[in-house]
């Protein structure tokens, strides 16, 4: 049905570009061989083990060990072991909206990038009704319906706090980080039919440009300004 329902939207969408396939090329734009690259909360690390490659440094960085030899350091996303100004990019690929001190979180990233550094974000966008309603549903709940209707572990899934899920959320983020770009993208679903089909119908209503901003996901690149970081 997976593979169905993929043939059918290269039908319906040719043109349509996955939310993975927006993160990688917005990831491999930033990326060069003088990049210093912390990918936080990088679960398995594998996006480090298939990009790490292309930049002069690539680290991931979790509270769980991922099952592989990867580059990994231990630890929590407000407390990153890497030195004042050493950072050219730090990436957040479905964790903001797991994180639960963000203003910590921000300032450690801040301490850490370099001037003119890059924090790279794909996360869900909360003004989206699907993610507004899980947004309520009780963990216990929400869980096992996430991992049967995704096809993802319950291990993978994780409490959501939101702090950082609505577009205005990016407008206001301290001194020392600037929102550079925001885009919206549609999650097309193709592991379930009803989920599809609901997901597709949104996409098609959202298509014009004052509705993107309750599409599903968002891709977003923040800017460390200039600034000194106390």
């Amino acid at each position: 049905m997976s593979n169905f329902l993929s043939n059918l939207l290269k039908t319906l969408e040719p043109n349509f570009k996955p939310r993975w396939d927006r993160y990688n090329s917005e990831l491999v734009g930033i990326i060069t061989n003088k990049t210093k690259w912390v990918d936080v909360g990088c679960g398995q690390n594998e996006w480090v083990v298939e990009y790490g490659s292309l930049a002069l440094e690539a680290i991931g960085t979790d509270v769980v060990s991922p099952n592989n030899d990867s580059t990994f350091v231990l630890t929590k996303a407000n407390k990153l072991p890497f030195e004042d100004n050493s950072i050219d990019l730090i990436s957040l690929r479905f964790v903001v909206e797991h994180l639960q001190t963000i203003n910590e979180d921000l300032n450690e990233f801040a301490r850490v990038l370099k001037p003119n550094g890059k924090i790279l974000i794909l996360t869900t966008n909360v003004l989206n009704p699907f993610i507004f309603i899980a947004k309520y549903i009780p963990e216990k709940y929400k869980t096992p319906f996430l991992s049967k209707v995704f096809k993802v572990s319950d291990n993978d899934l994780f409490p959501t706090t939101h702090p950082l899920n609505r577009p205005s959320d990016f407008l206001n983020l301290g001194k020392h980080i600037k929102l550079r770009k925001i885009e919206y993208i549609s999650d097309l679903n193709t592991n379930n039919p009803l989920m599809f089909l609901a997901f597709y119908l949104w996409h098609l209503i959202t298509k014009p440009k004052f509705l993107n901003k309750f599409r599903t996901n968002l891709l977003v690149i923040l800017d460390r300004l200039e600034t000194k970081v106390e």
